[in-house]
């Protein structure tokens, strides 16, 4: 079994299966009461859970105890971790060292865990030309899984390219080291220079929860014999992804913790970062991290109109607005908010597995040139804290039926839809877009 994620070039396969029970139920009730020859009800009621644990067949195989790894003082990797999954092996050349690209799965099982359930209640009236829908709709939908692919294991990636510090063994501007580059894939890693190395520091079950409550109104009147025009209108309140554990999805504020960015200290902390913020930390923040609106007012417009009255020429069209919720990606602050961290070297200072396993937080050859500037080994996530928008989207379209000859019929149609606040996963460089 190789990762189902990602197979770089080389992939080796896993020295275990991974296996999985996945199971879901499903159960819907509808009940349609007709209360009188134009009056009719019908409530809906329906729900579906999905579960799907997974875990490695034997464990023990892909530990690093008893191999070199471990000889070598990795156990837990950069971070110190008490974790001895064996690190991913990764290039990104077409040829040289295998690779080894499975990520962390966690003793209890790498699992999804999802569920959402729905009520319904829809109206429908005749009145003389009228037809009139009423109706209400309510949801909640969960997703409660660990980070798929979590690179708790740390991973390793090595190229031609490489160049790193052998000789270096303290971070000090007076004692500057040379840098080696092999300028081959394969003499890279048998020296232990990697191009890069990234390790979470955990994997953390991410616990988020939303609910939707929508009301709406349509009325299909036939004007006269040719024109019937259809007009409604729906109300929509949808709420962002929440913690039901009260943590909060981190926000972006950077006047909410001051710190000396450009300092050449990296903390470990996980409550001190610069600019995040959230409800748990500071209660000015809702736990979704940005407020939610009250309602979308989303409008819909359709005709269907015979232009000669012989019901052979019929133009047909419509133009609505339809708003979705954002995936969880979009709640990724939740990580944070929850200390989850990813340590990355940076790119232009690189380490030796020796000097990796022996050095915390503190970059090796960071000192050992000219170089100027903050150090930033972590990735954080943040929302921004005043948008309250959900991505929607204009559709419109129209359509001639033009019955034919020999019971044939022609159809010219045109659709089209433009959609606004799209979900946007920017940097705070990007603030502006």
């Amino acid at each position: 079994m190789n990762n189902v994620y990602y197979n770089p070039n080389g992939t080796m396969p896993y020295p275990t299966p991974l296996y999985s029970n996945g199971h879901n139920q499903y159960l819907t009730l509808e009940l349609t009461k007709t209360l009188s020859s134009s009056l009719t009800n019908e409530v809906v009621v329906s729900g579906i859970f999905y579960f799907q644990p997974a875990q490695f067949t034997n464990r023990a195989k892909v530990q690093t105890t008893g191999t070199a790894w471990a000889t070598a003082g990795y156990t837990g990797g950069h971070l110190n971790l008490n974790e001895t999954q064996l690190p991913e092996v990764i290039t990104y050349e077409s040829t040289g060292i295998p690779s080894l690209s499975f990520g962390y799965v966690p003793p209890g099982s790498q699992y999804l865990r999802k569920f959402s359930w729905n009520v319904a209640d829809n109206v429908t009236k005749v009145y003389r030309t009228h037809t009139i829908k009423l109706g209400y709709y309510m949801e909640q939908t969960g997703n409660n899984n660990v980070i798929l692919g979590s690179q708790e294991n740390g991973q390793l990636a090595f190229m031609r390219y490489d160049s790193c510090y052998p000789n270096q063994t303290t971070a000090t501007a007076s004692a500057p080291a040379n840098e080696a580059n092999l300028g081959n894939t394969v003499g890279n890693f048998l020296m232990g220079c990697p191009l890069n190395y990234n390790q979470a520091n955990g994997d953390p079950i991410q616990n988020l929860r939303f609910r939707s409550f929508e009301w709406y109104g349509t009325d299909e009147w036939k004007v006269n014999g040719k024109l019937t025009l259809t007009l409604g209108v729906r109300l929509s309140h949808q709420e962002p992804w929440y913690d039901p554990h009260g943590v909060g999805i981190a926000v972006w504020n950077p006047a909410g913790v001051p710190q000396n960015v450009l300092s050449k200290t990296v903390t470990a902390s996980n409550i001190t970062w610069p600019g995040i913020d959230w409800h748990q930390h500071n209660s000015q923040y809702p736990n979704a991290g940005y407020p939610t609106r009250a309602l979308f007012y989303l409008l819909r417009a359709g005709l269907a109109y015979d232009l000669f009255g012989n019901g052979k020429t019929v133009l047909r069209g419509g133009w609505g607005m339809y708003v979705s919720h954002d995936s969880t990606t979009a709640a990724a602050g939740e990580a944070t908010a929850i200390g989850l961290q990813t340590y990355s070297n940076p790119s232009n200072i690189t380490c030796t597995f020796g000097q990796l396993f022996t050095t915390k937080y503190v970059p090796c050859g960071y000192y050992s040139g000219a170089t100027t500037g903050p150090i930033t080994p972590f990735t954080v996530n943040a929302a921004d804290p005043k948008d309250n928008h959900m991505p929607i989207t204009y559709n419109y379209n129209f359509t001639i039926d033009r019955q034919g000859p020999w019971k044939s019929a022609i159809e010219v149609a045109y659709v089209g839809n433009r959609g606004q606040h799209l979900m946007t996963l920017a940097g705070s460089n990007d603030a502006n877009l």
